[in-house]
């Protein structure tokens, strides 16, 4: 099965071409892939594999994330909202281990982070195959007021974890599912709403 990867190609919204870029070329567990593929296009057939690999057990989000007390503090939110923004501003204290994406698996059932095997934004992350377990899960909202205020909303919850799912579309009822039950055992989520303050950040996080 062939993994394709979509071009638009035109002069204005309304009048686009789509094409097709050929990346891989599947057959059952063998991939092969073409010499003019880049660096982005190569982290797309690893996504696919590691997908695949983790199909009933693991799905992707798009958070950061930063080892605290021990735990992995999941920063979700739309692009812009601060995901790298806040990791940065507590790196100091805390240990940055994602910035845009991570892989949550579940295992003997429990559910834990690991870190994923891409080149990130903050290219000075260092990565290792350790699995952390998830502590605290916050939604980002950039603002001018400082505030901390916990989830106890499962639709909530699940509504603000699945805009950040990162899937194929032929993979997505399996990771809804499985994303679905990884909300309903876990309770620690909260909305944080922050500027740039490090102090008042440090507070906040250390008070949930």
């Amino acid at each position: 099965m062939a993994e394709p990867f979509p071009i638009s190609i035109g002069p204005g919204k309304k009048n686009l071409y789509k094409y097709y870029l050929l990346l891989s070329d599947n057959m059952g567990t063998n991939i092969t892939t073409f010499y003019y593929i880049n660096m982005i296009q190569f982290i797309q057939i690893l996504n696919k594999i590691i997908e695949d690999f983790h199909i009933k057990t693991g799905f992707f989000l798009h958070a950061s994330a930063s080892c605290i007390h021990n735990a992995a503090s999941l920063f979700l939110g739309k692009s812009g909202a601060g995901k790298s923004t806040i990791t940065s501003l507590i790196s100091k204290k805390y240990n940055t281990l994602a910035d845009d994406r991570v892989l949550i698996i579940k295992e003997k059932g429990l559910f834990y982070l690991y870190q994923v095997p891409f080149i990130e934004k903050n290219q000075i992350i260092k990565k290792n195959n350790k699995r952390y377990k998830i502590g605290n899960i916050y939604i980002l909202r950039q603002s001018l007021n400082f505030s901390l205020q916990r989830i106890i909303d499962k639709q909530l919850m699940l509504a603000s974890a699945l805009q950040q799912l990162l899937v194929s579309q032929q993979n997505q009822k399996l990771k809804i599912k499985l994303l679905m039950e990884f909300v309903a055992n876990h309770s620690l989520f909260y909305t944080l709403s922050f500027a740039l303050d490090r102090k008042k950040i440090f507070s906040l996080i250390e008070s949930s």
